[in-house]
């Protein structure tokens, strides 16, 4: 260095970043400062154990460079992305960057990153290694690793939308910011032949499209720095392992093709690849002549004396050009000063941390609370309808303490255990006491909160899971931990058999859910981004209805279907023709259960599907259903589709092969007549979900009738009328009850004919002008008749009730009415009535149960 002027140490200190070790000043910093002229110091969590300890260190690492006669103040950097990467403690909490983007607010956004740079002034640091620019294209578990929520989105417009929002605050308080890590690691995955670096695969025509499109945004806003990653880009320069260290991606792309005027920062040059492969000091030089102006070594003395060492040398041998290193300097030094970094700004009084602490509360509460997303609730789990006598587990992963700052999710070696108030945890056990507490704190029942780890599930939390009523189960990064993939298999694998709820709940990356099969079957699944306290009970409330889940996972499919609002995840373009199978005895329950889970209908209620027309769309490997239609003569009876399989084209494959299979059964019935159908009776018409799709399917389908089931609750206070008794008389209208093996039953449908039901008969001048069916749950035809199943042990059913006049029909529903009272039934139910049918038994006590759409030709 003897050989250096003062002014060629000067220029050449200012392209450094060098890392602190400890939290006081020492002599390493001191050297750094006052001999080699280091113009920035980058700080993390190791140097920063508390707000007043940061303010005492940095003003010290400031006073030291004034006294050395530095020309400007130093930059003092740090990585605070927000979420579980803050490296600074004891400033406000606010959400990671996915987090922030799933509120969908770019007003949210911008306030947030004000309010993070003002504290951080406050505390000396200057300089935001912020935002994160990668677009997060690539659902690997490197990329996922590499990234995960750190990115903004998977989409360059929803990077680019919200990245500008966010450098918009950091600029509002003169916060020096660096995007970050070009080109992007995107689509990357970690090559173990290279040793671990991250390796973009994409060519330069796709990364136009995509990748660098965020960073010619925030290059448009005049970004003052960006961050040029490690990663191997093959299809940018195939020359050449790293892109720090590659000429035509610093200064062709980055410089010339995107026009990036200012300053351009090296990755850590001790990263381990780096390291390993080139060497600090060649490094340095590699990264000065590729085009980066400013080099950061994060932590080692040793090899950061190496770095200033191995520049110096490369411009003394010449091999670095003057210009090139004046031309650097010269950017750090307009950097600074047009972020107004003077000794009397950084040397003055600075407003005191706790007051904008109390300022940013609120704000930070706003920010989680517009984040939490519901990626899937199927069934209708969220907010949690719970009462007293249901009982909570909660299921989490042991993670270690370390890992809320880190970003990771350490899997500790030890079985999960309960963790009642005077237990002592486990390490790694106390990360989620937050969300338990806070579920405890909103359920009047028991919750029950263990953890789970990678020696897997254990007999106590299958016992655990036996004594629930709805499971909660927690991933971290499930694509990195790959545990954590066949515990959630195996734990939803439990509550489906004994039906319990399962609700699942991303605490880091949503790619755990938008594109990982090892959760394609959970039915509700809530994102919260993070597992900081703060998103723990914003997470808990969301669950318990105390806060609406007003997020939207910021990937472009899920983002397609909120702004488009007819659009959803799968579009007609991705619709296939599914194989579709006749029905050979399969277990329909589940399927049922997922499609109409307020509907709750027993084993022996299917039991009919045998003996009518039944196809199916099944996974054939795993023997899974997917779909399912019964269709009895002309009238499609059941069509069910998994609702996390819709809008796929399976329920139009269904039914095109059913009306095939009743056309070559009967040319004459090739076409279906009727949307539901009067036996079986699982459904009289249409849900009101599936008329629109009906009517794009079936166009034929254009007559509609209101088909209305009735019920009738208190059947042991009913009593005939006397008027209604006086007018039968006078009508000469007798009423009698027999079996159907006694009566002439012709004219009743074949499938009840033979039976042991009963039938209420009008009798006028000896000829029968009326009848009603009777049966309860006992009778053989109630598998015709599932809909029995539904209601309690005490009910009674009738159905084809047949009569022409209102008198009539009045007249057989009080006989069976008065019947079933005497046979100390509770309830009776009356299906397949019209509207005008209902008004005219209103005043006998019926309400209306269910209201379908019967569709016809």
């Amino acid at each position: 260095m003897e050989e250096l002027s003062e002014a060629e140490r000067n220029q050449i200190g200012q392209l450094f970043i060098c890392g602190l070790r400890n939290a006081e000043l020492d002599e390493d910093i001191a050297e750094l400062v006052r001999t080699f002229k280091v113009g920035s110091i980058q700080v993390s969590i190791k140097n920063l154990p508390s707000v007043d300890q940061a303010r005492e260190l940095i003003r010290g690492v400031q006073q030291l460079a004034y006294e050395a006669g530095h020309e400007q103040p130093m930059a003092i950097c740090i990585d605070q992305e927000g979420g579980i990467l803050n490296n600074l403690k004891g400033v406000t909490q606010f959400p990671c960057q996915m987090a922030l983007a799933a509120s969908k607010d770019t007003d949210l956004v911008e306030a947030v990153a004000e309010a993070a740079a003002k504290e951080l002034l406050a505390c000396g640091i200057n300089f935001m290694f912020a935002p994160c620019m990668d677009v997060l294209k690539s659902t690997s578990a490197s990329a996922d690793f590499l990234l995960g929520t750190r990115a903004f989105g998977d989409d360059h417009e929803i990077v680019s939308q919200f990245g500008c929002a966010f450098l918009r605050g950091l600029q509002k308080q003169n916060m020096m910011a660096c995007g970050k890590h070009f080109p992007g690691y995107g689509t990357a995955s970690l090559d173990s032949i290279l040793g671990g670096v991250p390796v973009v695969s994409d060519n330069e025509l796709q990364m136009q499209a995509q990748a660098f499109v965020p960073f010619k945004a925030i290059i448009d806003m005049d970004c003052d720095a960006i961050m040029v990653g490690g990663c191997s880009a093959p299809g940018l320069d195939p020359t050449e392992a790293h892109a720090c260290l590659s000429w035509k991606i610093c200064t062709d792309i980055l410089r010339e093709q995107l026009g990036f005027k200012n300053v351009i920062v090296s990755e850590c040059l001790e990263m381990e690849a780096l390291y390993q492969q080139v060497g600090v000091k060649q490094g340095t030089v590699s990264a000065k002549l590729a085009g980066c102006d400013m080099i950061l070594c994060c932590s080692s003395f040793k090899l950061q004396k190496q770095a200033l060492e191995g520049l110096s040398g490369a411009y003394l041998d010449g091999l670095v050009e003057p210009e090139s290193i004046m031309a650097s300097a010269e950017r750090v030094r307009h950097m600074k000063s047009s972020r107004n970094l003077t000794w009397q700004s950084i040397l003055g009084e600075r407003p005191f941390v706790a007051e904008l602490l109390q300022e940013h509360k609120l704000l930070s509460a706003r920010a989680y609370e517009s984040c939490v997303a519901i990626g899937r609730d199927y069934l209708h789990m969220i907010p949690f309808s719970l009462k007293r006598s249901d009982t909570i587990l909660l299921l989490t992963p042991l993670c270690e303490s370390d890992d809320i700052h880190s970003g990771r999710c350490t899997p500790a070696q030890t079985n999960g255990n309960g963790n009642p108030s005077n237990v002592r945890l486990l390490p790694g056990e106390a990360t989620f006491q937050h969300l338990g507490k806070t579920i405890a704190s909103y359920h009047t029942g028991k919750t029950l909160h263990t953890s789970y780890s990678q020696n897997g599930i254990i007999k106590l939390h299958e016992q655990l899971i036996a004594r629930a009523t709805v499971v909660i189960l927690v991933n971290t990064t499930a694509y990195s931990n790959m545990y954590q993939t066949s515990i959630t298999k195996y734990v939803q694998l439990l509550c489906d058999q004994r039906r319990i709820p399962f609700v699942l709940v991303a605490a880091s990356s949503p790619h755990d859910m938008a594109s990982s099969n090892h959760t394609s079957d959970t039915k509700t699944y809530v994102c919260a981004f993070e597992f900081t306290p703060e998103m723990q009970v914003t997470c808990a409330k969301v669950m318990f209805g105390k806060l609406p889940a007003l997020g939207t996972i910021p990937f472009s499919h899920f983002w397609g279907r909120q702004r488009s609002g007819s659009k959803s995840l799968s579009t007609t373009s991705t619709r296939k023709t599914w194989m579709v199978e006749t029905y050979a005895g399969e277990n329909v329950q589940p399927l049922w259960d997922l499609c109409f889970p307020k509907r709750k209908l027993p084993t022996e209620a299917f039991s009919v599907l045998n003996d009518i027309d039944c196809y199916v769309v099944k996974n054939s490997s795993t023997g899974k259903l997917y779909g399912f239609c019964a269709a009895h003569k002309t009238q499609v009876a059941l069509l069910m589709v998994d609702p996390s399989r819709r809008k796929m084209g399976i329920a139009v494959s269904l039914y095109k092969r059913v009306q095939r299979a009743k056309g070559r059964k009967d040319p004459s019935a090739a076409q279906l007549t009727s949307f539901g159908s009067v036996l079986p009776a699982y459904f009289a018409g249409a849900t009101p979900e599936s008329l629109a799709w009906l009517q794009k399917v079936d166009r034929a389908m254009i007559f509609r009738d209101n088909v209305v089931v009735l019920v009738n609750q208190r059947l042991q206070d009913f009593r005939v009328d006397a008027a209604v008794i006086q007018e039968l008389q006078q009508n000469n209208l007798r009423f009698s009850i027999a079996s159907v093996a006694e009566t002439d039953a012709k004219d009743l449908p074949e499938e009840l004919r033979e039976s042991d039901a009963y039938v209420a008969q009008c009798l006028k001048d000896g000829s029968v002008v009326g009848s009603v069916v009777l049966f309860n749950k006992g009778s053989s035809i109630a598998r015709w008749l599932p809909w029995i199943y539904e209601f309690g042990p005490s009910v009674g059913g009738m159905t084809s009730l047949r009569c022409d006049s209102d008198l009539i029909m009045q007249g057989l529903v009080c006989c069976a009415m008065r019947s079933f009272r005497i046979e100390g039934f509770q309830t009776v139910v009356l299906d397949h009535m019209s509207v005008a049918q209902r008004d005219s038994l209103s005043g006998l006590g019926f309400s209306v149960w269910r209201v379908e759409e019967k569709f016809s030709r």
